[in-house]
This record gives structure tokens, sequence and C-alpha cells, in this order.
């Protein structure tokens, strides 16, 4: 699964500045954390996949 994220200031709607990191969680069914990359954000964006399993 491939994701784009957007890192924005809320009360501007423009890019943040207050970190260079997005941490995205993967969580199971039955609430255990299956993955947790960390990604660097470059301009307000953050590029990102997780690889799913068939049983997942």
């Amino acid at each position: 699964m491939l994701f784009k994220a957007y890192v924005l200031e809320a009360a501007k709607l423009e890019e943040s500045s207050k970190s260079g990191v997005l941490y995205v969680d993967l969580i199971s069914e039955d609430q255990q954390l299956v993955n947790r990359p960390a990604l660097p954000i470059s301009d307000g964006e953050a590029y990102g996949d997780f690889h799913l399993v068939d049983d997942f």
C-alpha cells in the first residue's frame, strides 16, 4: 500500500517546519503494532509504503 502524507500547520494550512520526521503506525485488528516506519518530511510532504500480506 502506497501513501502520501501532508504535514501542515493547521492555523495557516502551510507546510510545518516543526519536525522533519513522520511516524506512521500500522495496527492489526487485535490492536498490535505491525510496523512503524519513520519517514522524512520534505516541503511538508512524506511518502511511504506498507507491504501487506494476504492474511493481514
